[in-house]
């Protein structure tokens, strides 16, 4: 089912994709859209890969292209697999590849030092270091109680 793994969030972005993707075949604004504007049986390949154009035009995020791309894949994989369409129009139209960004996000060890040095003491500096020293994810560290710390010496926690 197309909502089974996916996120409430990822549910909503990507109704408003096909949203855009049927507004965008029927010329219309999206806002108007009902989701049964289009009969899928009439949507073929060259629509999608258009659609897919059209969203280089806009100043949009590759990863932002790819995901309302991905939406119309799913939704047409959905489609085929419910036996709606014959085939899946949608299955070799390509994602647009991500622009590789780890390199920005990177922060020197200067960097670290110095958000670490100007964080006052407490909980945020522990955080701050507790991420930097361990190498844990924020994911990691977010589920944390005080249960999970264990008294150490000169009323450090371990």
């Amino acid at each position: 089912m197309l909502t089974a793994k996916r996120s409430p969030q990822t549910r909503r972005s990507y109704d408003t994709d096909i949203r855009q993707f049927i507004a965008f075949i029927l010329g219309v604004s999206a806002k108007k859209v009902q989701l049964n504007d289009l009969d899928l049986r009439t949507v073929t390949m060259n629509d999608v890969l258009a659609f897919a154009d059209y969203l280089e035009t806009k100043e949009y995020e590759t990863s932002t292209r790819a995901r309302r791309i991905a939406a119309v894949k799913s939704l047409m994989r959905f489609a085929n697999g419910v036996e709606w369409t014959k085939f899946n129009v949608a299955a070799q139209v390509p994602l647009p590849e991500p622009e590789d960004k780890l390199a920005e996000r990177i922060l020197s060890e200067l960097e670290v030092m110095t958000m670490i040095a100007l964080t006052p003491k407490g909980r945020d500096r522990s955080i701050i270091q507790l991420l930097y020293y361990t190498g844990a994810r924020v994911s990691e560290i977010a589920p944390l109680t005080w249960r999970s710390v264990q008294p150490g010496r000169e009323e450090n926690g371990l």
